[in-house]
């Protein structure tokens, strides 16, 4: 079975291409793109069986890809990735024909893998029921959907009204009252560390035993379904016979979480998070509930020390402004960690690390993704897929900055040891580290000395004692190296390069480049 893989996103297609050994379920990954116009040429060229679309994408956009398909009648199978605003938009892809669906904030590589294996098996069905010319009709089998695909399209709000939702249901086995529509999400907690308790396939293990669980407390529970959602997200959709007041259902909600605590303690000695939403009225307002759910879950990753999170408790948070601020530390982060101040890297991160705790404003997946790009910047462009398993299994905010720090710490040592010996001095480390955080101000002797509280004099005998070479032979190498990595970059001109690392005059910096490198700054960047 081919595959292509379209997404804006890099680290999303690095993720999906990672997450499974494609060819042992007879399935290849044939290519990728990063933008709808680029998809289409891959469809006409390599004709894919899957494709897996990003629903929104630069120049076309995963709606307009799937309408150029149907339209030209392509062969192929498409299954969607949406993020939890994209509602409206999944409901036009059913309409389009879309096979599956997958929410990029929670998906997994079982998600992943479940869901295109799904997808394989209903093609080639397709196949036998074709070559067998028995003439079942399609939309007779599209028609028999399961109980839980019934339940994830209600979450997603793509059953349409109330009225049509009631009739739908009414012909499943899915049983809802009439009234008091909420939901209730939870995640069980260290899910890394419980499923080494489980010999493969533990995760099927482990999901069977929930759900029998579940099953089994729901069964006295008139007007409860339950739905394993992904992976480590199980759903839970509560309702009622009868309109009852809100202390009342919300009472009635948090007796129903604590038996599901008290029930996995028990029976697997595992300890859950939850996520509670609002009580509602209508039947159609269930998808509100599931993103509310979903936020308040999420919102565990700052709140770690709480079992239960209600999204009331969320609703005053202003998410704007800070935002904004956190946009700002972003970009001075980025600025310190291309320009190679690691010091004052880690100085501006505690920073926004600060920020973002205090304000509780983005979602796990969105931190996890600046994280994510951040280290791809350390690493000059280069991805570690080692250190992004590392932040994925990260669950709380203060672990996922822990775990950064030791990521970008060991980064940093690297770069200390690739130029200061061992042997060298506490003192001549200082030196040095002052150096290569400050390179681009106007640094001499006094500055030092008085940045370490020791006289010039004794910086420059002591630096040349060890290195052999005086302080200022070292600052023109360590801005030297960081201007190799400008000259690459064609929109900046020589001599603005020459300021930004720390020279007076172009004149100088031409000097002192010609005299380290052998050849001209021009002659350089002309290798490129």
């Amino acid at each position: 079975m081919r595959i292509l893989i379209v997404d804006d996103e890099i680290l999303v297609r690095i993720g999906i291409k990672s997450c499974a050994e494609w060819d042992k379920y007879g399935m290849e990954i044939i290519g990728e793109a990063e933008d709808g116009l680029k998809a289409i040429e891959l469809i006409e060229s390599l004709k894919p069986d899957i494709v897996l679309l990003d629903i929104k994408m630069p120049k076309m956009d995963g709606l307009q890809v799937m309408r150029y398909i149907k339209d030209h009648n392509f062969d192929c199978k498409v299954v969607i990735l949406s993020s939890f605003d994209d509602f409206e938009h999944v409901g036009e892809a059913m309409k389009l024909g879309m096979a599956d669906y997958l929410h990029k904030p929670r998906m997994s590589s079982q998600d992943i893998l479940n869901s295109l294996l799904s997808v394989k098996e209903s093609i080639e069905k397709s196949k036998i029921l074709k070559s067998e010319e028995t003439g079942f009709d399609k939309v007779q089998v599209a028609d028999a959907l399961s109980k839980d695909t019934l339940l994830k399209q209600l979450l997603s709000g793509t059953l349409g009204s109330s009225g049509l939702i009631r009739k739908k249901i009414e012909k499943s086995s899915i049983k809802l009252g009439d009234y008091n529509f909420g939901c209730i999400l939870f995640s069980i907690s260290n899910i890394e560390e419980v499923m080494k308790r489980y010999e493969n396939p533990g995760r099927n293990v482990l999901q069977t035993f929930v759900s029998n669980i579940l099953n089994g407390i729901l069964e006295t529970e008139k007007g409860k379904e339950y739905l394993p959602y992904s992976e480590n997200v199980h759903a839970l959709i509560t309702s009622s016979d009868i309109r009852s007041t809100e202390s009342s259902t919300f009472s009635n909600l948090n007796v129903l979480v604590n038996l599901v605590i008290d029930a996995l303690m028990r029976f697997l000695n595992v300890k859950a998070v939850f996520g509670v939403s609002d009580v509602f009225q209508e039947l159609s307002s269930i998808s509100i509930a599931f993103a509310q759910a979903s936020k308040a879950l999420d919102m565990h990753f700052y709140r770690d020390s709480k079992t239960s999170i209600h999204y009331r408790e969320l609703a005053k948070i202003d998410a704007d402004a800070p935002r904004r601020q956190i946009d700002k530390f972003v970009e001075v982060l980025k600025d310190h960690i291309s320009e190679g101040h690691l010091e004052k890297s880690l100085a501006t991160f505690d920073e926004l690390t600060n920020l973002i705790s205090l304000n509780a404003c983005l979602s796990k997946d969105e931190v996890k993704g600046l994280f994510n790009g951040l280290l791809f910047l350390t690493r000059g462009g280069q991805s570690s897929l080692s250190d992004m398993e590392q932040i994925s299994l990260c669950e709380s905010f203060s672990e996922l900055c822990r775990t950064y720090k030791k990521i970008f710490g060991d980064r940093v040592q690297k770069d200390v040891n690739s130029i200061i010996k061992p042997e060298y001095s506490y003192l001549v480390k200082r030196i040095i580290g002052f150096i290569k955080a400050n390179y681009t101000n106007d640094i001499t002797l006094k500055s030092i000395g008085e940045a370490l509280q020791v006289s010039p004099n004794y910086v420059s005998r002591i630096f040349k004692a060890e290195t052999g070479k005086s302080p200022f032979d070292y600052l023109n190498t360590i801005r030297i190296e960081n201007s190799k990595t400008f000259l690459s970059d064609s929109s900046l001109k020589i001599y603005e390069i020459g300021y930004k690392v720390g020279f007076k005059s172009p004149v100088h910096f031409t000097v002192v480049f010609s005299k380290l490198v052998k050849m001209s700054p021009k002659q350089y960047r002309d290798k490129f």
